[in-house]
Parts: C-alpha cells; structure tokens; sequence
C-alpha cells in the first residue's frame, strides 16, 4: 500500500502560506532549463534508488508524481498537454535507459 502522504506536498516543503512547495518556487524562479534539469536530476535519483530504500509502489507514486507536476509546467512551453506529456515522459524514457 502507498503512502499517500509520502507522496503529495508535505508539510515541511511548504513555505508560509502552506502551500506551496520547493517545486511551485522552482517552476515560478527557475529558467525553463535550469528545471528541466531538477526535474530530471530528481527523476533520476528515484529511478536509480527503486526498490532500494522505501516500497517499490511509494517511490513509483513519487516518480509519477514529478512527471505530472512536471508536464504541468511544461504545458507553458508547448502547443498542447498532449506535446508536453510525450516531452517529458520522452525524456524519464531517456533517464531509464541511462541516456
């Protein structure tokens, strides 16, 4: 069983407001490529480390959820949700494939 709070923005990544979180900032401070590069650095350290310090299902729901808060920035920078879905998951494709 996941846990679910594991996954979903917790309590001591929130700045004062409450929510939002180190992503939020990133996507709103970083340069496209500059979090592009985060995202990636951070996909990658969760797909290196699968089934290897938490349940395989918690670190899954962890990666998944970069990928869509991820595609959700990308939307800004392409035609449509569809471009920026097959961007992203075009690039964790490339990082589980050690490329």
């Amino acid at each position: 069983m996941v846990d679910i709070d594991a996954v979903h923005k917790q309590e001591r990544y929130l700045d004062e407001s409450g929510k939002r979180d180190w992503i939020d900032e990133c996507a709103d401070s970083f340069s496209p490529t500059e979090f592009r590069g985060a995202m990636k650095f951070t996909i990658g350290k969760y797909l290196r480390r699968l089934g290897k310090k938490d349940p395989v299902a918690q670190e899954q729901a962890k990666i998944d959820d970069y990928i869509n808060r991820w595609v959700a920035v990308e939307v800004g920078n392409h035609e449509s949700f569809e471009m920026a879905e097959m961007y992203v998951k075009e690039e964790v494709e490339a990082l589980k494939n050690g490329s």
